[in-house]
């Protein structure tokens, strides 16, 4: 397994999604998509990409709050997000876009935390539609994995973020520039409970290159919890 780098309700209606339906890149294992593929050196990667429109938003138009802290002074770290465990099913995500020459439909959406001791910077990870539950609780599959290296005390990690990066398996296969807005939190933040695990809820908005769009409702998982980041 690769290492691995809110209390409202988000205010904006989520529009109709272009479906699509395809195979993760080849890397580490993993197979391209047939038809409308090429093979290089012996890999295969797919020319097959999403009628989509990257036009502006297609899932969301209000602005995010300016923090996720309720009441004054700064905001205390949640207790449900200490000694979590993982939804036993989750999906929580509508995200589609041309991803790495191929038609990516991220379904699942995961969150967790990393820090050196103590929790801070927060990373969501949106998983393909071809990636099963398990493999995605063990952080491994095609996927896009979105950070926010605020501190948790500072915008309770509400806010906008640009940039993603693309990862199949333990293979980086680079990064995109899309607008994601965290804009609401759910479920339960004071005592981990699995069928109502905390919840982070925003969207992507149209990149330019990929098209990229969609909400996503991301549930806490703590095969994405890393307080052993200690960066030299």
């Amino acid at each position: 397994m690769r290492e691995s780098w809110t209390c409202g309700v988000v205010a904006a209606a989520c529009a109709a999604l272009v479906g699509c339906t395809s195979a993760p890149p080849a890397g580490d294992g993993d197979t391209g998509a047939t038809g409308g593929s090429t093979t290089t050196g012996g890999s295969t990667a797919t020319t097959d990409a999403c009628d989509v429109d990257p036009g502006p938003v297609t899932s969301g138009t209000a602005a995010p709050e300016t923090t996720g802290c309720v009441g004054e002074g700064e905001c205390e770290f949640p207790p449900a997000l200490f000694g979590a465990g993982c939804p036993a099913e989750w999906a929580g995500a509508d995200v589609v876009g041309e991803v790495a020459n191929t038609c990516f439909h991220g379904t699942t959406a995961l969150f967790g935390y990393k820090g050196c001791g103590e929790p801070w910077g927060m990373e969501i990870h949106l998983f393909h539609e071809s990636t099963d539950y398990a493999s995605a609780t063990d952080d491994w599959g095609f996927q896009l994995v979105i950070e926010n290296n605020d501190d948790f005390s500072l915008s309770g990690w509400y806010g906008e973020l640009h940039g993603a990066r693309v990862w199949t398996g333990d293979t980086y296969l680079g990064s995109l520039h899309p607008r994601i807005v965290v804009a609401g939190r759910a479920g339960n933040w004071q005592s981990y409970d699995p069928l109502d695990p905390p919840r982070l809820l925003g969207w992507i908005e149209g990149d330019p290159e990929s098209g990229l769009h969609g909400p996503f409702d991301a549930a806490l998982c703590d095969a994405f919890i890393n307080l052993g980041f200690c960066p030299d």
